[in-house]
């Protein structure tokens, strides 16, 4: 745990800060689309307002924070780790593990997010409010449905492995920020879903992460296996 709570100290206040700024980005380009379409239904808003661009912004600037933060040259992460008697390859779980968390706070934040600025329209429209309006907005509109797939079930399934793979990319101190790019491109491309589309694409994410997080898994083992046997840190 003392590994863990390494990561959180360096991260944490970059964490939060980048959360309040998203937050707050979002907060004002709704409310901006609410006034130059005052007469708009919530899947319009939430559509022009252009929020997720505020979200990929911030999933970028988070993983580069990670990246950056990780980087022996940075913060001399190998002298920790041997100070402390914990294993390269243990240590990489929790980075891994660690930055992970952070994806999944901020998928969780701006779920809540999300689900506040449809309140907030509901408050500045009650009379076009129904029953259905969050549910078929969350349904029909392929950034919300990406936050929260309700019945597409295989959709959980890829972001928790996708997020999962990018804390361990981004725990790895030898990736390179090209192929960082190339992650970051494709999850911006990829998680807004259009209810029941794209499956095939869906199963290929899912595949890929799994490939990458096994990959990891028996990389790091291996090292570690190899590190004892030389009677040395892994």
């Amino acid at each position: 745990m003392s590994i863990f709570g390494l990561w959180a100290r360096r991260c944490n206040r970059w964490l939060l800060g980048i959360l309040a700024v998203m937050v707050a980005v979002e907060l004002g380009l709704f409310y901006w689309a609410m006034v130059r379409y005052p007469s708009g239904d919530l899947e319009q808003i939430m559509t022009d307002s252009c929020i997720s661009l505020a979200a990929g912004a911030a999933f970028m600037v988070l993983s580069g924070v990670q990246l950056v933060m990780g980087r022996d040259r940075q913060v001399k992460s190998s002298y920790t780790l041997r100070r402390l008697g914990v294993t390269a390859g243990r240590g990489f779980f929790l980075h891994a593990a660690y930055n992970a968390l952070c994806y999944f706070i901020l998928w969780g934040v701006q779920l809540a997010t999300a689900l506040g600025l449809c309140l907030l329209w509901k408050q500045v429209n009650p009379s076009l409010w129904e029953n259905q309006t969050m549910l078929l907005a969350f349904y029909r509109v392929p950034f919300l449905h990406g936050l929260l797939p309700l019945g597409d079930w295989y959709v959980y399934l890829r972001n928790v492995l996708w997020f999962a793979m990018m804390g361990c990319v981004t725990a790895n101190e030898t990736v390179s920020p090209f192929l960082l790019s190339f992650f970051l491109l494709a999850t911006g491309i990829y998680f807004p879903r259009k209810m029941g589309d794209g499956v095939g694409w869906v199963i290929f994410q899912i595949v890929a992460a799994l490939l990458i997080l096994i990959g990891a898994y028996v990389r790091y083992r291996k090292a570690g296996k190899e590190a004892e046997d030389d009677g040395e840190p892994a």
